[in-house]
């Protein structure tokens, strides 16, 4: 009995010495496909996300909607930690305290947009994209109204 475990023993250590190349090119195959489908799924994630933006977006800008946004796509909107508010709403604030509300919807774009592109860099090493969106039926009319 003791001479057969032995033979076991053998054979088994010279299938794995012979099998082992074999194993590593599957461990690669696994991996290189499970890589793939993170990816497929990644990309598929974010196509989605973007689907039900653009629909929310199309269903709710109707009338005279403006929609100032912090953040574009997988963007995070990051904080102004030092300001204790989201960089757009921090810039926004300002914006509206320096001119007493008298200013376009325009101008506070342009400054939300230009100084939230800029801090999230400055601030946390991050890109952050604004943007300010209008429903169709004010075209560019939006850009010239004023909050006071």
């Amino acid at each position: 009995m003791a001479d057969i475990e032995k033979i076991n023993q053998s054979n088994f250590s010279q299938i794995a010495v012979i099998a082992e190349p074999l194993m590593q090119q599957l461990r690669e195959l696994i991996e290189n496909t499970r890589k793939r489908v993170a990816s497929v799924v990644s990309d598929e994630t974010t196509q989605l996300y973007w689907n039900v933006g653009n629909a929310v977006n199309t269903f709710v800008l109707q009338g005279s909607m403006v929609v100032f946004s912090a953040a574009q796509g997988d963007e995070t909107a990051y904080p102004n930690k030092d300001k204790q508010h989201g960089m757009l709403t921090y810039f926004r604030l300002k914006k509206l305290q320096d001119t007493k509300g008298n200013v376009t919807l325009q101008e506070l774009g342009s400054v939300i947009t230009s100084n939230v592109k800029q801090q999230p860099i400055v601030k946390n090493g991050k890109t952050q994209t604004s943007c300010v969106t209008s429903a169709a039926s004010v075209a560019d009319s939006w850009q010239n109204w004023k909050l006071k």
